[in-house]
């Protein structure tokens, strides 16, 4: 069981924070209003009339600078990208966003199989979880601040 202050719960508090914080913005750039999905475990953050969206949020220790993140990509659950292909077939479409801390700065992906082409797909090491993640290169996003 993990206690509060566990890193995995504060990263979540941190996450619901940025969701709210950052749901104005995501509204713009979709252009459409955004609901919370209803499950705190859904794969997607929010719902529209068009589309789902996840937005991923990076502390003060990550830059999309640093080299390792350059050389690798940026991670996404593997899970997402699954429930991503999903929502595709049905109609809608997906956005995933990524807000760096460190820089401030918020950028967008609009989910497609092109942008998976270079993408690599592991279970990294590090993760305390070992979930297997997909690498998106940096090429695939775009800043919208």
């Amino acid at each position: 069981m993990r206690t509060v202050g566990h890193p995995y719960e504060v990263r979540k508090v941190l996450g619901n924070y940025y969701e709210m914080v950052l749901k104005p913005a995501l509204e713009k750039a979709v252009g459409e209003p955004l609901v919370k999905t209803s499950e705190d475990v859904d794969t997607m953050d929010f719902e529209g009339k068009t589309c789902f969206v996840e937005l991923k949020s990076r502390g003060d220790q990550y830059h999309y600078s640093q080299w390792f993140i350059k050389k690798d990509g940026w991670l996404l659950p593997t899970c997402k990208i699954t429930r991503a292909r999903k929502e595709v077939k049905e109609g809608k479409k997906v956005v995933f966003f990524y807000f760096w801390r460190a820089g401030k700065s918020l950028w967008r992906w609009d989910f497609s199989e092109e942008g998976l082409l270079d993408a690599k797909e592991e279970y990294p090491q590090w993760h305390q979880d070992r979930q297997k993640q997909t690498y998106i290169k940096e090429h695939n996003w775009v800043r919208v601040f």
